[in-house]
Order: C-alpha cells, then sequence, then structure tokens
C-alpha cells in the first residue's frame, strides 16, 4: 500500500506484484521486506547470500544427513515444496495435518557457512501465499500500529523474539540479537510469524497466532491447518 494520502497517486492494484516478489526472493533463499512511512514513502529491501568458498558446518551437514537417512520422504517433499534442495534443514518444525511438511528448522549457518537467522522457515506453498496475501492486505502494518498502544501484545511478542532467539543460539550464536520478522518492534514478514507459531504451537507469537486464526477458517486450508487448535489461540 502506497504511504500517501494523495489522490492522484491512488490506484487499483491487487498487490499480486509484491506477492510474486517476495515468492521469487524466497525461493532463491533470499528475504523480502516493505518499510512505509506516511509522507516520506516506501523502501523495498531484497536481501540475497553472498556466494563464497564452501565450508561444510557440522550442524547443517549432519543435521540434514540424519533428517535424510531417517525421512528421505519428508526433504524430497520440501524440495518439492521450495523447487529446489533444501539447505541446513536440522529436521521439519511443523508437519500438517494431513502429514505434509509446513515448517522446516534450519541451522543457523548453512552448510557453506553463510549466516541464516531464520529458524523456522515457511515451506508449504499454500501456506506461503497466504501470508503473502494477508501481507497485500495490509494486516502487517495494522499489527504495528497495535504495538504502541498495547503494553502487554508488545511484551508477549518481545517474549517470542527472546524465546527465538534463544532457541536459535542453543544451536549455534551468531552473534547477533536479530531474529526476524521485525521482532520485537515491528512486524515485517508473516511468513515468520507464523513459521514461529506453528513451530512452536499457539499461545506464544501473538501474531503468528493471529494470522494462523484468520487462515485456518479458510476452506482452503483444510488438511494444512488445524481450526480448532489455531481459531481462538490468538485470544
Amino acid at each position: 500500500e502506497q504511504a500517501t494520502n494523495d489522490p492522484s497517486r491512488a490506484h487499483g492494484g491487487s498487490g499480486l506484484g509484491l506477492a510474486l516478489v517476495k515468492s521469487l526472493t524466497q525461493l532463491h533463499g533470499g528475504e523480502f521486506t516493505i518499510d512505509s512511512e506516511e509522507g516520506k514513502g516506501t523502501t523495498f529491501r531484497l536481501y540475497f547470500k553472498s556466494y563464497q568458498a564452501e565450508v561444510k558446518t557440522p550442524e547443517a551437514e549432519s543435521g540434514l544427513a540424519a533428517l535424510r537417512a531417517g525421512f528421505p520422504a519428508d526433504l524430497d517433499a520440501v524440495a518439492r515444496q521450495l523447487g529446489r534442495e533444501p539447505r541446513g534443514v536440522l529436521a521439519i518444525a511443523y508437519r500438517c495435518p494431513n502429514g505434509e511438511p509446513g515448517v522446516v528448522r534450519t541451522a543457523p549457518r548453512l552448510p557453506d557457512g553463510t549466516p541464516f537467522p531464520t529458524l523456522s522457515y515457511l515451506t508449504h506453498p499454500a501456506l506461503t501465499a497466504a501470508a503473502s496475501r494477508l501481507e497485500s492486505a495490509g494486516l502487517m502494518r495494522e499489527m504495528t500500529e497495535r504495538l504502541s498502544g498495547d503494553p502487554d501484545l508488545a511484551a508477549a511478542y518481545r517474549r517470542a523474539h527472546e524465546d527465538y532467539l534463544s532457541e536459535r543460539d542453543a544451536i549455534e550464536p551468531l552473534g547477533t540479537t536479530f531474529t526476524g520478522g521485525g521482532m520485537p518492534d515491528r512486524v515485517k514478514c508473516l511468513h515468520v510469524v507464523m513459521a514461529h507459531s506453528l513451530a512452536k504451537g499457539p499461545g506464544l507469537n501473538p501474531f503468528g497466532d493471529e494470522a494462523l486464526a484468520v487462515l485456518a477458517a479458510e476452506p482452503g486450508m483444510a488438511g494444512i491447518l488445524d481450526p480448532a487448535v489455531w481459531i481462538g489461540a490468538d485470544e
């Protein structure tokens, strides 16, 4: 959405272009953020890894090897979901009611040594498309605005951030307090907060829970999200 009230610049776009950009960015292992401020404009940021000589990290290598040995069908399913071979996968963090992987837990460093702070990574195409749709509808902006006026909500979101950081550091510290999704001060990526909620279960990440409660009521999410788990989880 445009960060301006100027009617001469209004348009009737559906936001599909932004959703496609984000999907393509994530397909190539990158991250995509939008920052809008009325009167100043909108900033789009695309982050991609820099390629370097491959340096195998034991956490990513051993985790991927163990998953490949124990559950090869899961990694094959994730590869089909992403359209590429998964990197640095340690475990399936969320499995849909229909048995399909929905979120993977990734090593803080990929097998080539690249830092990868996104511990819980959303993989199911229906969930990633739904997250992009909610983002294009302006849900992140509404969530962020509520943070400043609701101390309890802000405290809960900070606890989610601290949990994310603690779990990632227990695997391998990256020397940063950056987690993802805009935590703890903003909501910048629903893919991240939804993946966090799915990996940890309801009751930890308030905004992930809220987005999933909206989606769980949709008929298209049958077999992917359990309405009994997520509807009402954000209350």
